[in-house]
């Protein structure tokens, strides 16, 4: 049986945070900072679901994109330091080679503080049972089906690509539904995107500037 552990609602459910040194500039944030800039979209990014991150492109990762957050020369030094972090690495499935961290979810920069780097040789254990045995990969789908992640911020600053609630596919080919009581912050009432007919005449708000790719609504095109 999987240990993941679901960070996706721990907000909604009066969760609090825990601030720490660092907790605002280290590793787990400023990669969620570029996995959620849809700049880097062509070279690292969100899978579907949003619970863990796909790298398209590693060259261009180390060369464009590493050097404006932190030091790193080399792809294996980038793979090390998610290792060090507790970040695991997908071994089958649709997601294979890809990286998830239960509280490295997208549009909820915020858990990052959750994540902790682990102590030197610790890294093995983390990933493993109390008996030795690889700990089993989690179904991230399946439990998105149920718990999906924001789709894009709930405020300026936060992170994941742009789109409303429910406009991701699962691997059943159904859009996923959003929250029973919606998003925190997005302005969208509680609807069953996906698994009914939305609120009649409802409209969902456009982010200021538009959709990033796209021109602003009312200009010439």
């Amino acid at each position: 049986m999987s240990s993941y552990r679901d960070y996706s609602t721990y907000l909604l459910n009066g969760g609090e945070l825990i601030k720490h040194k660092k907790s605002d500039r280290n590793f787990p944030v400023k990669l969620h900072r570029i996995v959620s800039d849809p700049m880097n979209a062509h070279i690292i990014t969100w899978l579907p679901h949003g619970r863990a991150f796909k790298v398209i492109r590693r060259d261009e990762l180390i060369r464009d994109v590493i050097p404006g957050y932190f030091v790193c020369s080399k792809y294996e030094s980038f793979t090390r330091q998610l290792t060090a972090w507790d970040f695991k690495r997908l071994k089958r499935g649709p997601d294979e080679g890809c990286y998830y961290h239960e509280a490295f979810l997208r549009g909820l920069p915020e858990l990052t503080c959750f994540i902790r780097r682990l102590p030197r040789g610790g890294e093995k254990k983390a990933h493993t049972t109390p008996t030795g045995e690889p700990e089993e990969e989690p179904d991230l789908y399946r439990i998105s089906v149920q718990r999906p992640v924001p789709p894009f911020p709930a405020r300026p600053g936060g992170g994941g690509p742009p789109g409303p609630p429910g406009h991701m596919m699962n691997p059943y080919g159904m859009p996923q539904q959003q929250p029973q009581y919606g998003y925190p912050g997005y302005g969208y009432p509680p609807q069953p995107y996906g698994m009914g007919p939305p609120v009649p005449g409802y409209i969902p708000p456009i982010p200021p500037g538009g959709y990033p790719g796209y021109p602003p609504m009312g200009m010439p095109q």
